[in-house]
């Protein structure tokens, strides 16, 4: 599903309407709002690129062991000796293993490509957060807010 920023903001206008025929307070969208959206876009948009990357590793590790497991099984009607019967599923248990293996690898990686983002995007987070406070702290000037006790004994 992809929601394009015009459709996210035409939602809100259509539910302030809403909202305005129930008398209840608009909820306009705030200075900001516009670019969390788009921020939330974003993130949509970055996992679902993730995921996808992931699915396709997962379907090529699916598909390699079903054509290796369907050679491996076309063994069995030409079998003659009993010892060939155990390479046979020996090969077989060894396909299915090695599938489980890369499939594995790919659900790690998949995590390991999720964890990196998601850090990346607290990271963000925290950065702008902490601008966010310096602005606050800087723009109150030393005397206003804090302590009054701690700002009495700067004197």
């Amino acid at each position: 599903m992809n929601l394009d920023q015009n459709d996210v903001l035409a939602g809100f206008a259509r539910l302030n309407e809403l909202f305005s025929s129930w008398s209840i307070p608009s909820a306009a969208v705030q200075p900001g709002l516009e670019a969390r959206i788009g921020q939330l876009q974003n993130l949509g948009s970055e996992l679902m690129q993730i995921y996808r990357d992931a699915y396709g590793e997962q379907m090529e590790a699916i598909l390699s062991t079903n054509e290796r497991l369907v050679q491996a099984l076309q063994a069995f009607p030409q079998v003659r000796d009993p010892q060939d019967i155990l390479l046979v599923e020996s090969d077989i248990a060894a396909t299915l293993l090695e599938g489980l293996s890369l499939q594995g690898k790919s659900l790690a990686a998949l995590t390991q490509r999720v964890q990196e983002y998601c850090a990346t995007i607290a990271r963000n987070a925290a950065n702008e957060m902490d601008s966010v406070v310096k602005e606050a702290t800087s723009s109150t000037g030393p005397n206003h807010g804090g302590n009054p006790a701690r700002a009495q004994s700067k004197r």
